[in-house]
């Protein structure tokens, strides 16, 4: 089960807007298996939207049950900071103390001095997959502050978090009230308000909720090929062995010959729900090698599997700099990274977030 189907699982026995999953033995006896093989997608709403087996079809044994917890908003367990703090009133805390107030006068909203590019920072303690956020604005004055803001979620701390990659664009809030932003399984520890532009940043509350918690880059435990190797330092597994290095001499990083349609693989061993990939591109030089290359998810090696379903094409990645690529829950067990042209193709580090269907 994915978490697509755990959170609307939740949702629709009002218990929570998302789901946790987790293995488990413990069964009920006697009990009977109504819905199976149930694959819910991003823009279902309800359990009968989804794809399923015919009611009452089962095929499961006790080892196919799978434990869901559902949880609330994340973002109460978190902690926040901001880019200043206008007065004592107005602390980056504020806006996850689970008060919707959106008056300002009774310290329940944050606010920060008029600056070049304000923002707020939430640290979720953990990696998580976030499904939605929820902001309350201001109601007593300058609700159009908020009017462009931009919403980013990610793992760095480059620029305050403020160059993770972007979930939403915050138009227009009315005053006073809520607006939710679908964020489709954003993977990151790290969720900005960033407003780009001079001006002061005010939110009365911010609601985040997610879909799992990310425990693991499954990329690993995996085992990867590529279509040649340039030299005894080019191998395949260097891109998945967890090193850091974006200098190709170091040995951290992989390398083909120059030929036609060069790739790489990663076999994750089983199919899983890949979120995201996260590409490090070399250092030391080459670093357009990879431009124009695609990131191909699925269960088919035809044509070494370069024929699966396409995630993203990478159009650039700075010198020796990771880029992350939302793949939204595409399902597969083979993840290649193929450039469509005659060229060398070199990876430092590929890391694959992405969970296991169960049952």
């Amino acid at each position: 089960m994915d978490t697509y189907t755990a959170s609307l699982i939740c949702q629709n026995l009002n218990c929570g807007k998302s789901g946790t999953v987790s293995n488990t033995r413990s069964r009920l006896k006697g009990a009977l298996d109504w819905l199976d093989n149930l694959q819910c997608r991003p823009h279902d709403s309800t359990l009968w939207q989804c794809p399923s087996s015919n009611w009452g079809e089962s095929d499961c044994d006790d080892d196919a049950v799978v434990q869901i917890t559902c949880e609330g908003n994340k973002a109460l367990r978190g902690k926040a900071t901001q880019s200043s703090q206008f007065d004592y009133f107005s602390s980056a805390n504020n806006a996850i103390d689970g008060n919707n107030d959106a008056n300002f006068v009774t310290g329940s909203c944050t606010h920060t001095k008029w600056e070049s590019e304000p923002w707020w920072r939430l640290d979720l303690q953990e990696i998580h997959n976030v499904t939605e956020v929820t902001v309350t604005n201001r109601q007593d004055c300058c609700s159009e502050r908020i009017n462009g803001a931009e919403i980013r979620i990610g793992n760095s701390l480059q620029d305050n978090g403020n160059r993770n990659p972007r979930c939403a664009v915050i138009d227009f809030i009315p005053a006073g009230k809520s607006r939710t932003f679908h964020c489709q399984g954003m993977l990151g520890r790290y969720l900005n308000v960033l407003l780009p532009a001079s001006n002061s940043l005010t939110l009365c509350e911010v609601e985040v909720h997610i879909s799992r918690l990310v425990e693991d880059n499954v990329a690993l435990k995996g085992r990867a090929s590529q279509s040649s190797q340039y030299d005894r330092l080019g191998d395949a597994g260097k891109a998945i062995d967890g090193g850091s290095s974006a200098d190709y001499g170091d040995g951290s990083c992989t390398q083909t010959r120059l030929e036609s349609k060069p790739w790489w693989r990663l076999d994750l061993q089983e199919t899983h729900t890949v979120s995201e990939v996260i590409i490090t591109n070399r250092g030391d030089c080459c670093s357009g090698w990879i431009s124009g290359a695609e990131i191909r998810i699925g269960n088919s090696l035809e044509d070494n599997g370069n024929q699966n379903p396409r995630c993203a094409v990478i159009t650039f990645i700075p010198e020796g700099q990771p880029r992350t690529f939302l793949c939204y829950g595409m399902l597969g067990r083979y993840i290649n990274i193929l450039l469509p042209t005659n060229g060398i193709l070199t990876l430092c580090e590929v890391e694959v977030y992405a969970s296991r269907p169960a049952g």
